[in-house]
């Protein structure tokens, strides 16, 4: 069995290891969607939504989650939200009691890095500038803040001598995207969903490697320089807290100035 495309990406003799592969692509490309990872602000054609967050307004947004009190059953109220969107299927199910019984502050880089619908409804959120998921999701957005935010003073205190450090990322971009990222009126850009990265340059560079990018999109490496001593939102080497045995993964909160 052949899988075409507009570049051979494998050929596949099983259908099981054809539909896993699938999944994998489709999954990478739901990541992908709507208005990619950054936001440009100074935009002369930037669009406001209803409330007015657009440009520097967005972060703002979610500064102020990260540090609003949630009621005791903000938890619940997002899993009973979520038992109904995903009613009669059973894993998602299953993974929502999981999530009900064992969720703390402590491991909720743990679920994030989980790649599971969670993480996929937050960044969509993220992206989509979902006010009403993300007040939904505040209280997941606040600890994954307060987790990073810790990480990130140890990485100030590790780093204190040299603080720059230079991070890597693979990514699929879409030719508009680069080209509004090239404009000369784009004084600042951020990442306007959780932005994953690694200290290794060979992991974005085996990632691009192995994808295949379709009609309008291209293949990119993302090599950003940071320097610790300059504010920031806080971005932090999470490997000690993660799911996946990812050694020098550095992940960035929304609205990180790059």
């Amino acid at each position: 069995m052949f899988l075409y495309s507009l570049q051979i990406k494998n050929i596949y003799t099983n259908i099981n290891k054809l539909l896993e592969d699938l999944k994998k692509d489709v999954d990478f490309y739901l990541k992908q969607e709507k208005e990619g990872i950054f936001t440009e602000t100074h935009s002369k054609d930037a669009t406001a939504d209803a409330l007015g967050f657009h440009g520097t307004g967005w972060p703002w947004f979610i500064d102020v989650l990260c540090h609003l009190p949630y009621p005791d059953n903000c938890r619940q109220t997002l899993i009973n939200s979520l038992k109904h969107y995903y009613q009669g299927k059973s894993n998602e199910l299953e993974i929502l009691r999981e999530f009900d019984s064992d969720y703390s502050l402590e491991n909720a880089v743990w679920w994030y890095t989980r790649e599971t619908f969670l993480y996929r409804i937050l960044n969509r959120a993220l992206r989509q500038h979902n006010i009403e998921q993300m007040f939904l999701l505040g209280f997941f957005v606040k600890d994954l803040y307060l987790q990073l935010d810790k990480g990130y003073k140890k990485l100030q205190d590790m780093h204190s001598q040299n603080p720059l450090i230079t991070v890597y990322r693979g990514q699929l971009m879409s030719s508009d995207e680069i080209d509004r990222l090239g404009m000369p009126y784009y004084t600042t850009i951020t990442n306007n969903s959780f932005l994953s990265t690694s200290l290794d340059e060979s992991v974005s560079i085996d990632f691009i490697d192995s994808s295949t990018a379709s009609e309008g999109f291209v293949k990119v490496q993302l090599i950003i320089e940071l320097d610790l001593k300059k504010r920031s939102r806080p971005f932090s080497i999470i490997a000690h807290l993660s799911a996946l045995t990812k050694e020098n993964e550095v992940l960035f909160m929304p609205g990180t100035h790059l």
